[in-house]
């Protein structure tokens, strides 16, 4: 059989697990004391009333149906709580909450509080997440000007190079090193005077020069060429003229 929530007894419950005569015994004191503290009210409203006497027995009331309250008795609805601050208001005395109570004012406020850190923490973990987000961004967007800033300095020293060196410069009869005789680089070449030979020893490659060049004056017989560009002559290229005079044009600096 099923035990009784109040006594613990083995028996037949009557209604919400309790046996008739717990259920029965526990009603009828709640009713006998609330009914006792409402008459309590009455008196503590009349004129000469004993002030400690309805306190007291007040009190002893209270804590008695405190019990049940704490107990959890389903069929324990009302709240004696406005009664007895009614006795209180009567007697012009302070009514005191019970600890409970406090408690609770106090649970609630921690309740609070945390919440507000809760979102306060929430709050800091987004702005990290997009300060995180933003310092990503700035990074690729440092790297990209840090490559832009490489490009355009290489740029800078071609071009110092190639306006450091001499642009145009006429040659003879010869053999001339470049970077030692002339700047080395990209030359634009043309026949200043006389009809020869002009090669460089980098002509078996691509960009080099093995031509017979003159003016149109001298070439009577129609064999060569004026003008060349875009001939390569890198560092250390030998250029060697015979019998015609030419200029060099720098185009690009090496």
């Amino acid at each position: 059989m099923a035990k009784c929530v109040w006594c613990k007894n083995s028996t037949e419950l009557y209604k919400s697990g309790y046996c008739e005569d717990c259920y029965n015994r526990i009603r009828d004191d709640i009713l006998s004391n609330k009914k006792r503290l409402d008459e309590l009210l009455e008196q503590s409203a009349l004129p000469g009333a004993d002030k400690t006497a309805i306190l007291e027995e007040s009190t002893r009331i209270c804590k008695a149906l405190d019990e049940y309250k704490k107990k959890k008795v389903p069929f324990y609805k009302s709240d004696y709580q406005p009664t007895l601050a009614a006795i209180y208001q009567n007697l012009g005395e302070a009514l005191v909450l019970p600890q409970k109570q406090k408690m609770n004012q106090t649970t609630v406020t921690l309740f609070i509080a945390c919440a507000v850190l809760i979102v306060s923490c929430v709050a800091l973990l987004y702005q990290s997440v997009t300060l995180s987000a933003q310092v990503d961004d700035m990074t690729v967007q440092i790297s990209a000007l840090q490559t832009d800033n490489q490009n355009l300095s290489d740029q800078l020293a071609a071009y110092q190079k190639t306006a450091s060196a001499k642009k145009t410069v006429t040659l003879d009869n010869g053999n001339y090193v470049a970077g030692a005789d002339f700047a080395a680089g990209t030359y634009d070449i043309e026949a200043v005077s006389g009809l020869g030979n002009v090669i460089s020893d980098n002509s078996s490659l691509d960009g080099g020069i093995n031509a017979i060049m003159g003016t149109k004056a001298e070439d009577t017989l129609g064999i060569a060429e004026q003008k060349y560009s875009n001939i390569k002559l890198p560092d250390g290229t030998t250029l060697m003229l015979s019998g015609v005079k030419v200029r060099l044009k720098l185009v690009e600096a090496y």
